[in-house]
């Protein structure tokens, strides 16, 4: 009896071991399952606190690429200085100043008569334009026949000039001073600058000068001399007070 009592027993056993660990098995798969279903659908109190990120295109660095500002204000800083000379200030000619310029005419020894020379005396801008003829001797009864002589009046100045209002007859040597009032030739008043003061002489027969050099006309009163060209000796030019 025992024998089939003890089989009976240990199947017993064993089958309700079986029976609970697959209990077990279950219930624990449903409870791992009920967890999961609420992690995911509820966020812990951590994951709230966060916001979701999204990733973003990293942008570029002020070092790998200067701003359009940056880049603009070095190219700026970069570029050469202009060597063009600065033609006006921007204020007027002083009406209380005029300019003088004074020359000597000594000519060389000759065989015979010599004639009186052409003069012409004339101002330019730094681009070398012509702004004011001041005075031009030549000897009108013969027309412009020997005017072409005075090359660089004639090139530059001529065209502008009120020849009938500024010329006189031709003169011997001597000591001679021109005065000019700060005005062009369409009588405006010239800006403060660097201006040219050219003095030319040709005669007939004989040689050819022309002194050209450049100034600077501002408030402050002056005297310059200038290199003197063969037969044109003396040549200054004065900035002062109007006489």
């Amino acid at each position: 009896m025992s024998r089939s009592i003890m089989p009976r027993r240990v199947f017993l056993r064993r089958s309700m071991g079986a029976a609970g660990g697959l209990l077990v098995t279950a219930i624990a798969s449903a409870c791992g399952a009920k967890v999961s279903a609420k992690a995911a659908t509820t966020p812990t109190s951590g994951a709230a606190a966060l916001p979701t990120t999204t990733a973003k295109p990293a942008s570029p660095s002020s070092a790998s690429a200067p701003s359009p500002t940056t880049k603009a204000s070095t190219a700026s800083s970069a570029a050469p200085a202009s060597a063009a000379p600065v033609t006006a200030s921007g204020a007027p000619f002083d009406a209380t100043k005029e300019v003088a310029v004074a020359f000597k005419y000594v000519a060389a020894a000759s065989v015979g008569r010599m004639p009186n020379p052409y003069v012409a005396v004339w101002i330019e801008n730094a681009a070398g334009a012509a702004v004011r003829s001041i005075s031009l001797n030549y000897q009108a009864g013969r027309g412009d026949r020997y005017l072409p002589d005075l090359t660089r009046w004639f090139r530059t100045a001529k065209a502008t000039a009120a020849v009938e209002t500024i010329s006189s007859a031709t003169r011997v040597p001597g000591a001679y001073k021109i005065v000019w009032d700060g005005m062009d030739d369409k009588h405006a008043p010239v800006p403060q600058g660097d201006y040219f003061v050219c003095v030319e002489a040709a005669r007939e027969r004989g040689p050819y000068e022309l002194v050209r050099e450049q100034v600077t006309i501002g408030n402050a009163p002056f005297m310059k001399s200038l290199v003197a060209k063969g037969e044109l000796q003396d040549v200054t030019v004065e900035l002062r007070a109007r006489s």
